[in-house]
């Protein structure tokens, strides 16, 4: 009978597999792999740990700017469910350095400024990102904006408009 894997466990035995025997392009596709799985059992943190080895890996290996952003993205992703949103804040920076534009590195961005109640900062960011976006068309980027733009609402105390784009953007 083998005993159950945790998180913990699962990291130390992959990093000890994975970092001696393998090229860093291959590293960086297996963390990746790894940082997805941590996070899926519930162990952000320990994802942010593997993602910073997988951000190493493809800068070791040369990896394009567009691979290198999504990582980022990735990361600050991670790091948001670990409820670190000034680390998010750098590594969605990073993202953008790398793609400039990049709206969904704008938007881990803004959910970042949003957490730690930077609604001044957030607000005319988020508008420069809802008039870039397609008008009318539905996308889990528009479902964002509408959730970000409902929760600066709600700081300023205005329930009724901030309610229905709430409830949109979670439909």
């Amino acid at each position: 009978l083998q005993a159950p894997q945790t998180p913990q466990l699962l990291l130390a035995r992959s990093t000890a597999l994975i970092e001696p025997r393998f090229e860093p392009d291959a590293r960086a596709e297996m963390y990746g792999g790894l940082a997805h799985l941590l996070a899926d059992m519930g162990a952000p943190r320990l994802a942010v740990e593997v993602g910073a080895r997988r951000l190493q890996a493809l800068a070791d290996a040369g990896a394009t700017p567009a691979e290198q952003a999504r990582a980022w993205r990735e990361q600050a992703a991670a790091q948001l469910d670990a409820r670190e949103p000034e680390a998010a804040a750098a590594s969605a920076g990073q993202a953008l350095a790398q793609r400039p534009g990049d709206v969904d590195a704008e938007l881990l961005l803004l959910r970042s400024l949003v957490a730690r109640h930077r609604f001044t900062e957030a607000a005319p960011r988020l508008a420069a990102l809802e008039a870039a976006l397609p008008p009318g068309r539905a996308s889990l980027q528009a479902a964002w904006a509408q959730s970000l733009r409902g929760r600066l609402l709600l700081a300023e105390n205005r329930r009724d408009e901030a309610l229905p784009l709430l409830q949109r953007a979670v439909s």
